[in-house]
């Protein structure tokens, strides 16, 4: 007779525990990889967020792990938090037991409980079903991906400025580059320690364009599998140009790069439009999901794009839920959106994923319908940088 399996869990990790963790996730998504997680994504694992990092244990051993890191937004005027669930993992003698969906869901509790808006993935259409079941809805492609190969090197113009390679522990490289990537700023804020340990991922390297003895652009090349291709780029787009020719000259016959752009543009994006707008695709690997923890919270961070938005085309409506009691009302004035009841009310019901869907603009494998009202206030874009993909 088998004895009954006692799980323990979930509950938060402890700092003693993350090796485990590490090795869980490695052993069920790495098997034969030369990455580890740890070294992939640094800042999910650092000791200040271990309490993020939901696990079940069997006889003293990680069988299930689901982590999220909280990472702050800053698009435009707008200010918001989304947590970032990060590596998910089961070990295959427990898996259809429900741990995964137990630690997804404490998770979610522990955004809630610290006023993060926002839950964000990527993953694969095949494992939409799984976080569905957690509140998560699909979302539109979130950019442009360009594949260029060595031959595409001319089209890209050296324009002669010296290169150097980056060294992460050199801190008048990282305020550099700090410095340039925020003048392209959207999307999350990263720390001066984030800078360091973002810019000294494994596989990767980060060429700098030399102009008046300073980085006048940077590319970041990287060869890992989490984040392949010219992941990221600034500073002047003649630098910059530079580097992208030297980092095409740099394949060999046959060998390409994916390299990246975003809703909102980028200088590199906006480079690649200029010299290859033929080989632009929409961004449909890795899907992104999200889940709305707090609709009134993130609807009041947004309010001025929805203002905007709006431009005067309808006064007021309400988002009503199948799925909940919650109902919440929006007002539209010249220049603010307010919350509360009003007359002449335009009611729109769908569940709360549907209303994802309608906010963020719906992926393919799950199309709904937009009220016509609505079209012209959504859906919203807000973007995550490759690199800050966790």
């Amino acid at each position: 007779m088998t004895a009954e399996i006692k799980y323990d869990g979930p509950r938060s990790c402890r700092a003693d525990e993350v090796t485990g963790v590490i090795e869980l996730a490695n052993r069920v998504m790495r098997d034969g990889s030369d990455q580890s997680f740890l070294t992939d994504y640094p800042l999910v694992y650092r000791l200040e967020n271990v309490e993020n990092i939901q696990i079940v244990k069997a006889d003293g051993h990680n069988v299930s792990v689901v982590p999220f890191i909280p990472r702050p937004i800053q698009h435009e005027d707008a200010r918001f938090n989304i947590g970032i669930i990060s590596p998910t993992a089961t070990d295959a003698g427990h898996r259809k037991k429900g741990l995964a969906l137990h630690c997804l869901n404490e998770c979610i509790g522990l955004m809630i409980d610290k006023q993060i808006e926002l839950s964000v993935l990527w993953t694969l259409v095949t494992t939409f079903p799984f976080y569905e079941k957690g509140g998560f809805y699909p979302v539109r492609s979130q950019g442009w991906i360009y594949t260029l190969e060595q031959t595409d090197r001319d089209f890209f113009v050296d324009q002669g400025d010296p290169i150097v390679t980056c060294c992460p522990d050199t801190q008048a490289h990282i305020d550099e580059i700090r410095s340039m990537h925020e003048q392209d700023f959207f999307g999350v804020k990263r720390s001066a320690e984030e800078y360091r340990e973002l810019f000294a991922l494994p596989k990767m390297k980060t060429l700098m364009a030399q102009r008046d003895s300073k980085a006048g652009a940077y590319l970041i090349v990287s060869d890992a599998a989490n984040k392949p291709g010219l992941v990221e780029g600034g500073g002047d787009p003649g630098g910059l140009e530079t580097l992208v020719h030297e980092a095409l000259g740099q394949l060999g016959p046959g060998e390409s790069r994916l390299a990246y752009d975003y809703l909102s543009g980028s200088v590199l994006g906006q480079l690649l439009e200029r010299k290859m707008p033929d080989r632009r695709t929409p961004m449909v690997a890795g899907p992104q999901m999200v889940r709305i923890n707090d609709f009134r919270s993130f609807l009041q961070a947004i309010s001025s794009f929805l203002v905007k938005k709006n431009s005067g085309k309808l006064d007021g409506f309400s988002m009503r839920f199948t799925d909940a009691d919650e109902i919440i009302e929006l007002r539209f004035s010249e220049n603010t959106l307010t919350f509360g009841n009003t007359r002449h009310m335009n009611h729109f019901c769908m569940s709360r994923q549907e209303w994802t869907g309608v906010i963020f603009g719906d992926h393919p494998e799950r199309p709904i319908t937009t009220p016509p009202e609505l079209e012209h206030i959504f859906p919203y874009y807000f973007p995550i940088w490759m690199l800050d993909h966790s």
